[in-house]
C-alpha cells in the first residue's frame, strides 16, 4: 500500500495533474467531494461555450486523477482480474492520447505530443469473446508511471489552450446539425470521451485485489445513504423470498421515439442519432433486482442449471466456473451461500439485501428464465426492451421539450438535494437501495439495466469524420444495449439519449429488470429487428416479422391443442412462449420441426428411408439421399488444390464436414444467414451428438441423433469453421471473419442457394475475390424464384445458360462442359410417407486467371 496514504489520506498516489479538487468546478464544500457538472450546451456565444467547455472539460479531468488517487503504484500495472483488459494505466493515459489523436483529426493541432504514446495509447480491448484473455507476458510493455503523468499534464495544456484561444470555436452552431461544428464538437467528444472511461475504470477498480487499492479516495462522492440502512436490514432482507419482494408495475403502452434530434445541442454519441418508432403494448415492470431477490437463485442452483442459460452463456458460466455474481465475496465454504459485497474501493462486511444485484447480460436472462420456471403462471418474465424503457421513461418524465431541462436535471450537487432523486452523474459513488431508487419510477440512474435488444443502429445513423468506428464494430449481434445510466455515468451517458452497449459477459455496473406480459401477448419489437445498416462481422438481423409468424403460428397450435386436450392453460402457454423465444429473431424455415429435417438431409443416411420407402421397389431412392455430401464430391473432385475451400448455405454442416473429413480440404468454412444452423454445425464441429426428431406419421416422431462423421483424413480443429452471414453481403464474405486474413479459396459451394437470396448478383460480383485463379464454383440449383426472396425479377437467373452468361461476365467458364450442366436430384422426407423429390440443375464454374478482377 502506498506510504503516502497511510501518512495523509488526502495525497494521492501520484500528483494531480490538473487543478486541485477542492479549485475544480462541481466540488461541493457541504461534503468536501467532487460531483460531476451536467453536460453543457454548445449553442451560444464563443465566450459562453469556451467558459461551459472548459469547466466541464476540467471538471472530467479531475474526477479521473480523483479516481486513480484509489491506485498504488502497483494498482497502475496490475493485470486485469479476468485478463480481458489492459491493466489500468492504459486507461489513464488513453483519454489524454484520443484527445491529441482527435484534436489533429479536427485540425485543431497540427502534429503528436508523443507519437509513441500517441499509438500505444489509442485503442483498448474490445475481446470478441469470454476467453479472449490479454496475455500480459507478450502485451505491450508499459512505460513509467512519472512519464505517464508528465504526458497527460502535456496534455490537459493543450486541451485548455485551444478551448481558451482556438478561432474556429467563434464560428456560431449549425442550428440544423450540431455535429458540423468540428471544434465544439471534438472538444466534447473529448471529454464525454474522459467520462465513458471514468465509469469503465471505476468498474475495473472494483475488480481488482483489494492489495492494489490503497483506499477511498479523498473527494470522491459520499456511498448513498441508503447504503448504510442497508447493511442494517441485511439479515431481514435476505430471508425474504423473491415472490414475496419482486413487485411489477403496470405501465401503459405507446409509440417509443427513439433517436436524438441532430439540432439538439449537446453532444451526442452516433448511434444515438437516427430516428426509429416502436409501436409498445402495454406491459408491467420490475424495480432492479435486489441481491436479496437474486441469492434466491443462487441459493435455488440457478448457476448449474444449463437449461436456464443461453448456449454462450452457459459456455461463459463453465469457463469461468461463476457460482454467484462478480462482485460478491463468499465469506464461508461453498454451499453455506454467505457473502459479502464488493464496492469499488472496499468490501462491505456482508451482503445488504435492498441494492441492485449487479451482474452481466448472461446471468440476467438465466435469471429471467428461473423465475420464468418459478412462477408457472400465466405471464413471461424475460428483460425490458429499449423502446419499453424509453416508453416508460416518456410516462414518468414527459416529453424533454428543453436542452436547458436536460442540462439543470443532471448536476450532481442539484440530484444530492433529495434521496429519491435518480442516483446519476456521480452524484453519489456506490448504487442505492432500490426501494428509495427512481428506476422504479422509471427514472434511469442506479445501475444500467441490460436489454433484450442487441446493439444497432437506428434509420439514419451516419459515422462522424472525428470518430467514424466508434459504434460500427459493434453492430454484430454480439453487444447487449444497455440503458438508463448507472451512479458512475456523468454527461451524456446520464442524459435519456445515451445507448450503450457491451458485450454480455462484460461486467458493468449494470442489473436486471424484467417485464412480464401475459403469454398470449405478441412478443415485442425489438430495435435489432429488422436493423439498419451498417452491419458487422457477417451479421444478419433477424426480421420482426418473422418473431410475428413464429408467435401466430404457435397460437395457433395452441388453440388446437386446446380444443382436443385438457390440459392446464398454464402448461400450454408456457409451451407456446417456448416455441417464440426459441424462434426469437430467425428465419421461418428455423423451426424445430425444420431444423429436425435438416439435421435428417444431412446426416439421416439411408435412415431417413425409415417406413415404407425402405421396402420399396425404387432402389435409386437411396441414391437420392446425401444430397450435401454428393455436392462436396463433385466440388473436391474439380479443385485443383484441397487447401480453402467456402461452403454458402452450409445449413447444418454436412458439406463443411464431407469436404474436411472425406475430402481432405485442410481448412473449410462454412456461412449461413441462419444463427440457428450456425449454432447447430458448430455443436457438431465440436464432437457434440445432436438428438432429433424424425417425423414418422400422423404427427408421431422416431428419436434420432446426428453427429459429425469418422474422419477418412487427419483433421484438427481448426479444420472446419462455421460463421453467421449473409452470401449478399460482398464487404462480410471478404471481411476478416470469413477469410480470416488468408488467401482466397480453391473451392466454393453454393448449394440450392441461389434462388433464396435477395440480391444474387451481390453474391456473383464477390465470386471473382473469393476463388483463387484456377478455382472452382460450384453452383446446385432447382431455379425456384419467388418474390417474397428476391424482389428485383431482374437478377433471376431463368437457367443454367442464364448463369453461364452472367459467370462469364465475372471470368469464369464451365468447368467441364461435357459434364456439365446436370441434374441432381434431392430427397426430402417430410415424414414416413411423403417426400420432396428435387431436381437441382448442377453447374461447376473455374475462374481462368484473372477473371473478374479490374
Amino acid at each position: 500500500r502506498s506510504e503516502a496514504w497511510a501518512d495523509d489520506r488526502s495525497a494521492p498516489a501520484v500528483p494531480f495533474t490538473g487543478l486541485r479538487p477542492e479549485e475544480c468546478p462541481g466540488f461541493d464544500a457541504a461534503t468536501g467531494t467532487l460531483g460531476s457538472l451536467g453536460i453543457p450546451r454548445l449553442d451560444g456565444s464563443a465566450s459562453h461555450v469556451r467558459s461551459e467547455l472548459e469547466a466541464y472539460f476540467e471538471n472530467g479531468w479531475t474526477l479521473t486523477e480523483v479516481l486513480f488517487s484509489a491506485l498504488t503504484r502497483d494498482g497502475f500495472y496490475a493485470p486485469a482480474a479476468h485478463g480481458l483488459r489492459h491493466p489500468l494505466i492504459f486507461y489513464y493515459a488513453h483519454p489524454a492520447a484520443l484527445a491529441v489523436n482527435k484534436l489533429r483529426v479536427a485540425q485543431l493541432r497540427d502534429g503528436p505530443l508523443n507519437a509513441h504514446f500517441e499509438r500505444l495509447f489509442e485503442t483498448g480491448v474490445d475481446e470478441m469473446s469470454w476467453d479472449d484473455v490479454v496475455d500480459a507476458a507478450t502485451g505491450p510493455q508499459w512505460p513509467a508511471l512519472e512519464t505517464v503523468v508528465s504526458y497527460r499534464a502535456h496534455a490537459r495544456d493543450i486541451v485548455l489552450s485551444i478551448i481558451r484561444d482556438h478561432p474556429a470555436l467563434d464560428a456560431p452552431l449549425d442550428e440544423g446539425d450540431a455535429s458540423r461544428h468540428a471544434a465544439r464538437w471534438c472538444l466534447a467528444m473529448l471529454c464525454e470521451h474522459e467520462r465513458i472511461h471514468l465509469e469503465t475504470s471505476s468498474v475495473l477498480m472494483r475488480e481488482l485485489d483489494l492489495d492494489y487499492i490503497a483506499g477511498r479516495p479523498a473527494y470522491w462522492p459520499p456511498d448513498h445513504p441508503s447504503v448504510a440502512v442497508t447493511q442494517q436490514q441485511h439479515k431481514d432482507s435476505t430471508t425474504t423470498t423473491t415472490q414475496e419482494l419482486l413487485a411489477f408495475r403496470a405501465v401503459a403502452g405507446g409509440v417509443a421515439m427513439l433517436g436524438k434530434p441532430r439540432s439538439w445541442p449537446t453532444f451526442g454519441w452516433d448511434n444515438e442519432y437516427g430516428a426509429r418508432s416502436i409501436e409498445v403494448d402495454a406491459f408491467e415492470a420490475s424495480p432492479f433486482v435486489t441481491n436479496a431477490q437474486y441469492l434466491d437463485f443462487v441459493t435455488a442452483g440457478g448457476y448449474a442449471r444449463p437449461e436456464l442459460w443461453t448456449r454462450d452463456g452457459w459456455a461463459w458460466r463453465s469457463f469461468r466456473n461463476a457460482k454467484w455474481p462478480h462482485f460478491w465475496v463468499p465469506r464461508g465454504p461453498a454451499g453455506l451461500h454467505e457473502y459479502a459485497l464488493r464496492l469499488p474501493f472496499e468490501e462491505l462486511d456482508d451482503l445488504p439485501g435492498d441494492l441492485p444485484a449487479e451482474v452481466n447480460a448472461h446471468e440476467a436472462r438465466a435469471y429471467a428464465a428461473w423465475l420464468q420456471s418459478e412462477q408457472r403462471n400465466d405471464y413471461a418474465y424475460r428483460l425490458m426492451t429499449e423502446a419499453e424503457t424509453v416508453v416508460e421513461r416518456h410516462h414518468a418524465e414527459g416529453a424533454l421539450e428543453s436542452p436547458d431541462h436536460e442540462w439543470a436535471a443532471r448536476e450532481s450537487s442539484a440530484l444530492r438535494s433529495t434521496i429519491d432523486a435518480p442516483n446519476l452523474n456521480l452524484a453519489y459513488g456506490s448504487p442505492s437501495a432500490v426501494d428509495s431508487a427512481a428506476p422504479t419510477k422509471g427514472g434511469g440512474g442506479n445501475v444500467w439495466q441490460w436489454c433484450d435488444d442487441d446493439f444497432a443502429a437506428l434509420p439514419g445513423f451516419r459515422t462522424h469524420d472525428l470518430y467514424d468506428d466508434f459504434s460500427t464494430p459493434c453492430f454484430d449481434g454480439e453487444h447487449s444495449i444497455i440503458m438508463g445510466g448507472s451512479f458512475a455515468s456523468t454527461g451524456d451517458e446520464a442524459s435519456r439519449w445515451a445507448r450503450f452497449h457491451f458485450r454480455p459477459h462484460f461486467h458493468q455496473h449494470a442489473g436486471i429488470r424484467l417485464t412480464r406480459q401475459r403469454l398470449d401477448a405478441r412478443p415485442p419489437e425489438l430495435t435489432s429487428h429488422d436493423a439498419a445498416p451498417p452491419l458487422a462481422r457477417g451479421w444478419a438481423p433477424p426480421a420482426y416479422r418473422t418473431v410475428l409468424d413464429a408467435w401466430t403460428e404457435s397460437q395457433r397450435r395452441d388453440a388446437v391443442t386446446s380444443t382436443s386436450s385438457s390440459s392446464s392453460s398454464s402448461s400450454s402457454s408456457s409451451k407456446q412462449q417456448s416455441t417464440i423465444e426459441e424462434e426469437e429473431g430467425q428465419a421461418k424455415y428455423e423451426t424445430a420441426a425444420q431444423v429436425a429435417s435438416y439435421l435428417d438431409l444431412h446426416f439421416g443416411g439411408a435412415a431417413a428411408l425409415d417406413g415404407p420407402a425402405a421396402a420399396s421397389a425404387m432402389p435409386q431412392l437411396r441414391d437420392w439421399l446425401d444430397f450435401p455430401q454428393r455436392c462436396a464430391g463433385i466440388l473436391a473432385d474439380l479443385a485443383p488444390r484441397k487447401q480453402r475451400a467456402l461452403d454458402l448455405g452450409c445449413a447444418v454442416g454436412g458439406a463443411v464436414f464431407a469436404l474436411a473429413d472425406t475430402h481432405g480440404f485442410e481448412e473449410v468454412v462454412g456461412v449461413d444467414y441462419s444463427r440457428t444452423f450456425v449454432d447447430a454445425a458448430t455443436r457438431l464441429a465440436e464432437g457434440e451428438a445432436i438428438p432429433y426428431e424424425r417425423p414418422g406419421t400422423a404427427g408421431a416422431t422416431v428419436p434420432s441423433v446426428a453427429r459429425r462423421p469418422p474422419a477418412a483424413h487427419a483433421t484438427t480443429s481448426s479444420s472446419v469453421r462455421f460463421v453467421v452471414g449473409d452470401a449478399c453481403d460482398e464487404a462480410a464474405l471478404l471481411d476478416d471473419t470469413v477469410v480470416k486474413g488468408r488467401t482466397a479459396f480453391d473451392a466454393v459451394l453454393c448449394a440450392n442457394l441461389l434462388c433464396r437470396l435477395a440480391r444474387p448478383d451481390s453474391l456473383l460480383d464477390a465470386l471473382p475475390k473469393l476463388v483463387r485463379d484456377g478455382g472452382v464454383v460450384l453452383f446446385a440449383s432447382p431455379y425456384s424464384w419467388f418474390d417474397d426472396y428476391t424482389p428485383d425479377r431482374a437478377q433471376w437467373c431463368r437457367g443454367p445458360e442464364d448463369l453461364i452468361a452472367r459467370m462469364a461476365d465475372r471470368g469464369f467458364v464451365v468447368a467441364d462442359t461435357a459434364a456439365f450442366p446436370r441434374d441432381l436430384p434431392l430427397l426430402i422426407r417430410d415424414h414416413a410417407r411423403k417426400y420432396q423429390l428435387i431436381f437441382s440443375n448442377a453447374i461447376a464454374f473455374r475462374k481462368y486467371e484473372g477473371g473478374g478482377e479490374t
